[in-house]
């Protein structure tokens, strides 16, 4: 896959127009085997550059790439692999997902934080 460009920056970073096919598409999903392939730990590093730079997520459909890959920007960075929205709470859910080690994790996101990552999540379905 190549990254987008000649796309709007933001944030140092080119990413997709908004009517851009790609965002309509559902995203593949990564095999533990591929997190440590060239190609997957530079969307992440990318990803999570945005996140840092702009205190918000993307996802890796934002950047051109339609790979099942969510960076979480505030309170800090964090990247979830295949993330799941495994149940809703009253204020917030919980997410299942692999770390950018591939290691199984949960959270339990609430308020502004949840809101984002249900976007993002969102944009890979």
């Amino acid at each position: 896959f190549t990254l987008m460009r000649n796309s709007p920056r933001k944030h140092g970073m080119a990413l997709v127009e908004a009517n851009d096919p790609i965002l309509l598409a559902a995203s593949a999903p990564i095999a533990t085997t591929e997190l440590n392939s060239p190609s997957i730990r530079f969307v992440i590093d990318r990803l999570l550059e945005y996140a840092v730079r702009s205190r918000n997520g993307a996802s890796a459909p934002q950047i051109g790439v339609s790979r099942r890959i969510v960076a979480l920007g505030n309170p800090r960075p964090a990247i979830l692999i295949n993330p799941q929205i495994t149940s809703r709470v009253k204020a917030g859910f919980a997410i299942s997902a692999l770390d950018k080690s591939g290691k199984q994790i949960k959270l339990r996101l609430e308020d502004k934080v949840a809101q984002d990552a249900e976007r993002l999540i969102n944009s890979l379905n």
